[in-house]
């Protein structure tokens, strides 16, 4: 075997070093995403999580008969995140007090916010639920008359 065909059986040491650097910056550009995607996902959990509590609390709030859960503010821990709602209600006027007056069976509105917060205190993240919700009508004044009868069923 002559000198020239030893030296063709295998890689140099500067073609080694180039195929494990290589590989390298492919390995770390993998974990980098690997790392990313994992943050990401914890982030959509929590708002996942953020967004089912505070549909829970609207439903129990428009479920319940008085408005006791209105108001409300408390913590709940899931999966040892802390999740802290404040549920808030506020009317939301379609007229001026004036037409209500003249108008009392004009449709009323409430604006029923849930906000929900998680997070560390450098971070915080916070989802707000708004609901407009149809107050009932408000009882007819006593003006000595008998209200309309109710129409027939069928």
């Amino acid at each position: 075997m002559s000198r020239q065909d030893k030296r063709q059986r295998g890689f140099t040491l500067l073609e080694v070093l180039v195929a494990l650097t290589i590989l390298g910056l492919g390995l770390a550009s993998l974990l980098i995403a690997y790392s990313g995607s994992l943050r990401l996902t914890q982030r959509a959990q929590d708002q996942t999580v953020a967004a089912t509590l505070a549909r829970s609390k609207l439903d129990e709030t428009l479920a319940s008969k008085n408005a006791d859960i209105k108001g409300d503010e408390a913590e709940e821990i899931y999966n040892g995140t802390r999740y802290t709602y404040r549920i808030t209600s506020t009317p939301y006027p379609l007229l001026d007090e004036g037409l209500y007056q003249r108008l009392p069976d004009a449709p009323r509105l409430e604006v029923i916010q849930i906000d929900v917060y998680w997070g560390s205190e450098d971070r915080p993240q916070r989802y707000q639920l708004l609901n407009y919700h149809r107050l009932p009508r408000r009882p007819a004044a006593a003006s000595g008359t008998a209200p309309p009868p109710a129409p027939p069923t069928t």
